[in-house]
Order: structure tokens, then C-alpha cells, then sequence
């Protein structure tokens, strides 16, 4: 009787244990008002970060962004990033990648991965 005791408070006191958070920083909440908003997110630099929104329709023909975000402010502006005239509703930012030694990000869309191969770099200071 007395193991089992011990027992179960030993696995109480574990599990309080395993639960505790130790993480000082709290989380950052960026929001934007565009459609598909944080789908993929790349650290820029260590105050911003990259957002794509690839659903985001800002013209006749255009769909897809990339924002830069500050983090401490959490405020969002969109990278003007030059795109041909046949990139067509591509959904720009349905893939972005950063080597981590590097200031360039590649940034792309479906038509980027599957038909074309067009890919779009930028070179954001």
C-alpha cells in the first residue's frame, strides 16, 4: 500500500514536472487582412520576418504576395517584386526558401514548381 502511494505521487508530481513551460520570450501575433496570410514564413534577418499570402488577389491578373513583417512592431508592408507579364494568378509565395548564410530568398508558385520552372529572387535590403 505504501508503494503505491509513492508510486502515484511520484508520476503526479512528473507530470507537473513535464508540463512546465520554461520559454521567457511570449509568442507575436502578425495579422494582415489578406487572403491565405502566413502560409509560409522565413526569418529575413533577426528583426523581420518573410510572409507569403498566396491567395491574395491585388489585381486583374496578379495573385500572391510577400510581406515583410517587423517583428517587435508587428507591422506588415508588401515587397514590390517585379513579375513578368505571362506570370499570370500564379500565387506568388507558395514556396519560399533562404539558405541561412545567404540575404537572397527564392520565392515562387506553382508554376515555379510544376510547369515553367519561373522563379522570382529577391534581393530585399
Amino acid at each position: 500500500m505504501g508503494g503505491s502511494l509513492f508510486t502515484l505521487g511520484f508520476f503526479s508530481a512528473f507530470q507537473m514536472v513535464a508540463c512546465f513551460n520554461i520559454e521567457s520570450t511570449s509568442w507575436r501575433h502578425i495579422h494582415q487582412p489578406a487572403e491565405g496570410f502566413g502560409y509560409k514564413v522565413i526569418q529575413h534577418d533577426a528583426s523581420s520576418v518573410l510572409v507569403s499570402a498566396p491567395l491574395e488577389q491585388y489585381g486583374v491578373n496578379r495573385r500572391g504576395r510577400v510581406y515583410q513583417c517587423q517583428v517587435s512592431s508587428s507591422s506588415c508592408s508588401p515587397l514590390h517584386i517585379h513579375v513578368p507579364q505571362h506570370g499570370v494568378n500564379m500565387s506568388l509565395g507558395l514556396s519560399m526558401s533562404k539558405t541561412g548564410t545567404s540575404t537572397k530568398t527564392v520565392v515562387g508558385s506553382h508554376a515555379c514548381l510544376l510547369v515553367s520552372y519561373f522563379c522570382l529572387w529577391t534581393n530585399h535590403p
